[in-house]
């Protein structure tokens, strides 16, 4: 089912996510009942009255696609990983394999004003496991991260960062460490 158009704001609400409280408004139409119909359950959408306050870790999360080509490779030709479905904000061309790991604890400049601090490695989840186009699970992800990268708390792919100074970014941007 497609949804279009912009979305009223209806009733105010308060939220908990991810151990903080959010307020928002419940997003007004056919949004809430097209979500619970594909997830099987009821739910409601909350736009939140304060950007960035409803994340769950992080603001910006980053991955190279060489980590994403490399994490291809080890599926045998198996599958091909779309970069949609790690979600990243910003997607490194020309990094090595794992680079942005490399600059956790410091900074970035990404074009010529934004500077981020990229500040822990991205724990993936189960979201990961789904086909960006249709929602389906179609591959293990997590158990091969883990069979490469093996870790006791986490399957860790890509970083997590916060913006120091905000700025304007287009594609072709260069990401300079700082």
């Amino acid at each position: 089912q497609i949804i279009s158009g912009e979305p009223g704001l209806g009733q105010a609400v308060q939220a908990m996510i991810w151990g903080r409280f959010v307020t928002g408004n419940v997003l007004e139409g056919d949004w809430n009942d097209a979500i619970s119909e594909f997830c099987g359950q009821s739910l409601r959408i909350v736009r939140a009255h304060e950007p960035g306050t409803s994340y769950d870790e992080f603001p910006v999360s980053i991955i190279s696609q060489a980590t994403i080509d490399n994490l291809s490779s080890l599926t045998d030709g198996e599958m091909q990983f779309d970069s949609r479905r790690f979600r990243p904000t910003l997607l490194l061309s020309g990094a090595k394999v794992h680079e942005e790991d490399e600059w956790v604890g410091n900074s970035v400049r990404v074009g010529r004003q934004l500077r981020l601090r990229l500040v822990s490695r991205d724990p993936r989840c189960a979201i990961t496991t789904l086909d960006p186009s249709t929602g389906e699970r179609d591959f293990d992800t997590l158990r091969l991260i883990l069979g490469y990268r093996p870790n006791l708390r986490a399957a860790y792919l890509g970083v997590y960062a916060i913006v120091e100074q905000p700025g304007t970014i287009t594609v072709g941007d260069e990401v300079t460490p700082i």
